[in-house]
């Protein structure tokens, strides 16, 4: 099924800035790319394993639309107004393919 296929499902709209720049202090001095996406934040606890083999527990899932390349030490991610946090620390980044090329994304916070 290809990811168009599956937008109605995705109701929300989530924003990810890419790579920030850095000054001499560490301080952020502008953020790369801002992108939106649709997609479905689901508040939901799931067990995943992290790269390291340790078992660990999300307090939400945001399942995104697109093959977003998401990188949790450096890129920040913006949840719709009510959700709270509205910028959560992932703790997880799953892509996901249908076979054919990469399908969706999802982000365990």
């Amino acid at each position: 099924m290809a990811i168009g296929e599956w937008l109605d499902l995705m109701p929300h709209t989530i924003t990810i800035k890419t790579v920030p720049t850095y000054n001499d202090y560490k301080e952020i001095t502008s953020w790369g790319t801002t992108t939106t996406y649709s997609a479905l934040v689901q508040e939901e606890r799931r067990q995943f394993r992290s790269v390291g083999g340790e078992d660990k527990v999300s307090k939400a899932v945001v399942y995104i639309g697109a093959a977003v390349d998401f990188n949790p030490d450096t890129d920040d991610l913006t949840l719709p107004s009510g959700f709270d946090p509205q910028n959560p620390k992932v703790q997880a980044v799953f892509r996901y393919s249908d076979g054919v090329a990469a399908h969706h994304t999802e982000l365990f916070l």
